[in-house]
Protein backbone atom coordinates (compact mmCIF):
# COMPACT_ATOMS: atom_id res chain seq x y z
CA UNK A 1 0.00 0.00 0.00
CA UNK A 2 2.40 2.48 1.01
CA UNK A 3 4.41 1.63 -2.61
CA UNK A 4 1.07 2.04 -4.35
CA UNK A 5 0.83 5.55 -2.64
CA UNK A 6 4.50 6.95 -3.40
CA UNK A 7 3.97 5.79 -7.38
CA UNK A 8 0.30 7.41 -7.36
CA UNK A 9 1.87 10.48 -5.52
CA UNK A 10 5.25 10.63 -8.23
CA UNK A 11 2.58 10.57 -11.11
CA UNK A 12 0.45 13.19 -10.32
CA UNK A 13 3.58 15.75 -9.31
CA UNK A 14 4.83 14.61 -13.23
CA UNK A 15 1.45 15.23 -14.66
CA UNK A 16 1.55 18.84 -12.80
CA UNK A 17 4.69 19.86 -13.96
CA UNK A 18 3.75 18.75 -17.18
CA UNK A 19 0.91 20.84 -17.45
CA UNK A 20 3.05 23.49 -16.05
CA UNK A 21 5.84 22.99 -19.16
CA UNK A 22 3.04 23.22 -21.75
CA UNK A 23 1.23 26.15 -20.05
CA UNK A 24 4.76 27.97 -19.92
CA UNK A 25 5.40 26.99 -23.82
CA UNK A 26 2.44 28.05 -25.21
CA UNK A 27 2.16 31.57 -24.07
CA UNK A 28 6.05 32.22 -24.62
CA UNK A 29 5.91 35.17 -26.25
CA UNK A 30 3.04 36.38 -29.00
CA UNK A 31 2.31 34.43 -32.08
CA UNK A 32 2.56 35.72 -35.44
CA UNK A 33 -0.54 35.99 -35.95
CA UNK A 34 -0.99 38.71 -33.16
CA UNK A 35 2.68 40.57 -33.35
CA UNK A 36 2.21 43.98 -33.81
CA UNK A 37 3.93 46.38 -35.74
CA UNK A 38 4.90 49.05 -33.67
CA UNK A 39 8.11 50.69 -36.46
CA UNK A 40 5.16 52.03 -38.81
CA UNK A 41 3.15 54.81 -37.27
CA UNK A 42 1.77 56.40 -40.25
CA UNK A 43 1.77 53.15 -42.86
CA UNK A 44 -0.05 50.85 -40.17
CA UNK A 45 -3.62 52.67 -41.54
CA UNK A 46 -3.02 51.79 -44.73
CA UNK A 47 -3.45 47.57 -45.11
CA UNK A 48 -4.56 47.02 -48.48
CA UNK A 49 -2.60 43.25 -49.85
CA UNK A 50 -0.99 40.73 -48.18
CA UNK A 51 3.10 42.10 -48.87
CA UNK A 52 5.33 41.07 -46.04
CA UNK A 53 5.98 44.06 -43.67
CA UNK A 54 9.70 43.61 -43.76
CA UNK A 55 9.83 44.96 -47.37
CA UNK A 56 9.09 48.08 -46.42
CA UNK A 57 11.08 51.12 -47.02
CA UNK A 58 11.79 54.28 -45.72
CA UNK A 59 11.71 56.87 -47.84
CA UNK A 60 12.60 60.65 -47.34
CA UNK A 61 11.40 63.55 -49.24
CA UNK A 62 11.66 67.06 -48.19
CA UNK A 63 12.67 66.33 -44.66
CA UNK A 64 9.46 63.83 -44.00
CA UNK A 65 10.05 60.44 -43.17
CA UNK A 66 7.57 57.81 -45.11
CA UNK A 67 7.58 53.97 -44.45
CA UNK A 68 5.75 51.58 -46.74
CA UNK A 69 6.27 49.42 -49.75
CA UNK A 70 3.62 51.31 -51.88
CA UNK A 71 3.78 54.76 -53.12
CA UNK A 72 1.56 56.44 -55.77
CA UNK A 73 1.82 60.46 -57.10
CA UNK A 74 -1.34 62.37 -58.57
CA UNK A 75 0.83 65.82 -60.12
CA UNK A 76 -1.67 68.34 -61.46
CA UNK A 77 -1.14 70.04 -64.47
CA UNK A 78 -0.03 73.46 -63.59
CA UNK A 79 2.75 72.62 -61.81
CA UNK A 80 3.52 69.63 -63.43
CA UNK A 81 6.41 71.22 -65.64
CA UNK A 82 7.99 72.66 -62.54
CA UNK A 83 11.72 71.51 -62.01
CA UNK A 84 11.07 70.85 -58.29
CA UNK A 85 8.08 69.02 -59.03
CA UNK A 86 9.95 66.47 -61.60
CA UNK A 87 13.03 66.20 -59.06
CA UNK A 88 10.77 65.20 -56.17
CA UNK A 89 9.34 62.71 -57.77
CA UNK A 90 12.37 61.42 -59.03
CA UNK A 91 14.36 61.68 -55.93
CA UNK A 92 10.80 59.38 -53.75
CA UNK A 93 11.60 56.64 -57.21
CA UNK A 94 15.23 56.70 -56.59
CA UNK A 95 14.81 55.48 -53.05
CA UNK A 96 12.35 52.35 -53.84
CA UNK A 97 14.07 48.89 -54.29
CA UNK A 98 12.49 46.01 -56.35
CA UNK A 99 9.63 45.10 -53.47
CA UNK A 100 7.60 48.18 -53.45
CA UNK A 101 5.13 49.36 -55.92
CA UNK A 102 3.89 52.71 -57.65
CA UNK A 103 2.09 54.53 -59.99
CA UNK A 104 2.32 57.96 -61.59
CA UNK A 105 -0.71 60.10 -62.25
CA UNK A 106 -0.77 63.47 -63.97
CA UNK A 107 -4.25 65.46 -64.47
CA UNK A 108 -4.10 68.10 -66.92
CA UNK A 109 -5.82 68.39 -70.70
CA UNK A 110 -5.84 64.41 -70.50
CA UNK A 111 -5.28 62.20 -67.38
CA UNK A 112 -2.35 60.41 -68.24
CA UNK A 113 -0.75 57.35 -66.14
CA UNK A 114 2.48 54.93 -65.36
CA UNK A 115 2.20 52.56 -66.05
CA UNK A 116 -0.65 53.17 -68.78
CA UNK A 117 -2.67 50.21 -67.20
CA UNK A 118 -3.26 51.89 -64.54
CA UNK A 119 -2.10 48.97 -62.14
CA UNK A 120 0.69 49.24 -60.11
CA UNK A 121 4.03 48.75 -61.10
CA UNK A 122 6.95 47.02 -59.56
CA UNK A 123 9.51 49.77 -58.73
CA UNK A 124 12.44 47.64 -60.84
CA UNK A 125 15.19 49.48 -62.44
CA UNK A 126 13.27 49.33 -65.90
CA UNK A 127 10.20 50.42 -64.27
CA UNK A 128 11.78 53.54 -62.48
CA UNK A 129 13.77 54.02 -65.59
CA UNK A 130 10.80 54.69 -67.67
CA UNK A 131 9.00 56.67 -64.94
CA UNK A 132 11.59 58.96 -65.41
CA UNK A 133 11.00 59.42 -68.78
CA UNK A 134 7.18 59.92 -68.47
CA UNK A 135 8.25 62.79 -65.50
CA UNK A 136 10.37 64.39 -68.02
CA UNK A 137 7.38 64.38 -70.26
CA UNK A 138 5.51 66.69 -68.22
CA UNK A 139 4.25 70.13 -69.74
CA UNK A 140 2.75 72.81 -67.73
CA UNK A 141 -0.79 73.01 -68.89
CA UNK A 142 -4.23 74.31 -67.40
CA UNK A 143 -5.55 72.24 -64.31
CA UNK A 144 -8.01 70.74 -66.31
CA UNK A 145 -8.09 67.30 -65.09
CA UNK A 146 -6.81 67.25 -61.56
CA UNK A 147 -9.21 66.57 -59.43
CA UNK A 148 -10.14 63.37 -62.07
CA UNK A 149 -6.15 62.64 -61.99
CA UNK A 150 -6.48 62.37 -58.14
CA UNK A 151 -9.42 59.94 -57.93
CA UNK A 152 -8.05 57.69 -60.31
CA UNK A 153 -4.91 57.54 -58.45
CA UNK A 154 -6.70 56.62 -55.02
CA UNK A 155 -8.53 54.29 -56.41
CA UNK A 156 -5.20 52.77 -57.80
CA UNK A 157 -3.95 52.64 -54.75
CA UNK A 158 -6.55 50.40 -53.45
CA UNK A 159 -5.81 47.87 -55.76
CA UNK A 160 -1.54 47.85 -54.28
CA UNK A 161 -0.45 44.13 -53.94
CA UNK A 162 1.38 45.27 -50.90
CA UNK A 163 0.90 46.10 -47.56
CA UNK A 164 1.81 49.62 -46.40
CA UNK A 165 0.89 52.00 -49.03
CA UNK A 166 0.78 56.36 -48.96
CA UNK A 167 -0.55 58.85 -51.95
CA UNK A 168 1.28 62.04 -52.93
CA UNK A 169 -0.98 64.94 -54.37
CA UNK A 170 1.69 67.48 -55.77
CA UNK A 171 -0.59 70.70 -55.91
CA UNK A 172 -0.27 74.04 -57.27
CA UNK A 173 -1.58 77.01 -56.14
CA UNK A 174 -4.05 76.74 -58.23
CA UNK A 175 -5.65 74.22 -56.50
CA UNK A 176 -8.64 72.15 -58.14
CA UNK A 177 -9.65 74.79 -60.95
CA UNK A 178 -12.68 72.89 -61.87
CA UNK A 179 -13.63 73.52 -58.61
CA UNK A 180 -12.56 76.91 -58.18
CA UNK A 181 -14.10 77.68 -61.19
CA UNK A 182 -17.43 76.08 -60.54
CA UNK A 183 -20.68 77.90 -59.19
CA UNK A 184 -20.59 76.40 -55.94
CA UNK A 185 -16.70 75.92 -55.60
CA UNK A 186 -17.36 74.82 -51.92
CA UNK A 187 -20.13 72.07 -52.72
CA UNK A 188 -17.45 70.76 -55.59
CA UNK A 189 -14.78 70.29 -53.13
CA UNK A 190 -17.03 68.54 -50.33
CA UNK A 191 -18.48 66.56 -53.50
CA UNK A 192 -14.69 65.46 -54.34
CA UNK A 193 -14.29 64.27 -50.44
CA UNK A 194 -17.50 62.26 -50.48
CA UNK A 195 -15.80 60.39 -53.92
CA UNK A 196 -12.68 60.10 -52.28
CA UNK A 197 -13.91 58.80 -48.99
CA UNK A 198 -15.91 55.91 -50.87
CA UNK A 199 -12.85 55.47 -53.17
CA UNK A 200 -10.62 55.00 -50.46
CA UNK A 201 -11.70 52.19 -48.69
CA UNK A 202 -8.05 51.14 -47.31
CA UNK A 203 -7.59 54.40 -45.67
CA UNK A 204 -4.64 55.06 -47.51
CA UNK A 205 -2.60 58.24 -46.28
CA UNK A 206 -3.17 61.45 -48.60
CA UNK A 207 0.06 63.68 -47.91
CA UNK A 208 -0.08 66.84 -50.24
CA UNK A 209 2.88 68.57 -51.33
CA UNK A 210 2.48 71.93 -51.79
CA UNK A 211 3.88 73.16 -55.30
CA UNK A 212 3.33 76.83 -54.64
CA UNK A 213 6.14 79.63 -55.59
CA UNK A 214 6.46 80.72 -52.03
CA UNK A 215 7.55 76.75 -51.33
CA UNK A 216 5.58 76.32 -48.43
CA UNK A 217 2.34 73.90 -48.62
CA UNK A 218 -0.42 75.31 -48.22
CA UNK A 219 0.99 78.81 -48.43
CA UNK A 220 -0.95 80.47 -51.21
CA UNK A 221 -3.94 78.09 -50.60
CA UNK A 222 -7.06 80.11 -49.04
CA UNK A 223 -10.65 79.94 -48.34
CA UNK A 224 -12.15 76.64 -49.71
CA UNK A 225 -9.14 74.93 -51.30
CA UNK A 226 -7.38 75.52 -47.98
CA UNK A 227 -10.31 73.76 -46.31
CA UNK A 228 -10.31 70.94 -48.73
CA UNK A 229 -6.20 70.47 -48.71
CA UNK A 230 -6.79 70.46 -44.98
CA UNK A 231 -9.67 67.69 -44.76
CA UNK A 232 -7.73 65.64 -47.16
CA UNK A 233 -4.44 64.98 -45.34
CA UNK A 234 -5.83 64.80 -41.95
CA UNK A 235 -8.68 62.82 -42.50
CA UNK A 236 -6.52 60.51 -43.38
CA UNK A 237 -3.70 60.94 -41.16
CA UNK A 238 -1.47 61.84 -44.11
CA UNK A 239 1.35 64.65 -43.91
CA UNK A 240 1.97 68.38 -45.24
CA UNK A 241 5.00 68.35 -47.56
CA UNK A 242 7.22 71.64 -47.27
CA UNK A 243 9.19 71.34 -50.54
CA UNK A 244 11.84 73.49 -52.21
CA UNK A 245 11.33 75.27 -55.32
Amino acid sequence: MVLQHCVSTALSTLSLLLAVFVGATESDGPSADTKENLDLPVATSSLSGTGDESTAELVVLWGQAFEGNGFYVCVDGRGASRSGVRSGVRRLLEQLSDGCRFAIVHGGVDVRRFPASGRPAAATATARRRAAAFIESFERTGDVRTREALLECVGIAQRSPVRYNHIFFFISSACLQSCEQAANAPACYAATLESIEALNRNLTPIHVVGAAPSGCSHGAFTGTCFTFLQALRSRYGGKSVRRVQ
